[in-house]
């Protein structure tokens, strides 16, 4: 019975900790991805921004 038991909150404990890795895994992922957004945006608007400056100096 208390053999029962201990595996009982071993096998608790390693799948808390496999959630918990995963979740993190998943919050680095989002960061990620999100900076490579915001870097994204950043160049599209660079690129914009020098077309509409050549538009303006060809006029």
């Amino acid at each position: 019975m208390v053999i029962y038991f201990l595996s009982k909150i071993q096998i608790t404990v390693v799948l808390s900790g496999f959630f918990l890795f995963f979740l993190v895994l998943k919050n680095t992922n989002r960061k990620q991805t999100e900076k490579k957004q915001k870097t994204n945006r950043k160049v599209i608007t660079r690129k914009n921004i020098y077309v509409v400056i050549r538009l303006v100096d060809s006029k």
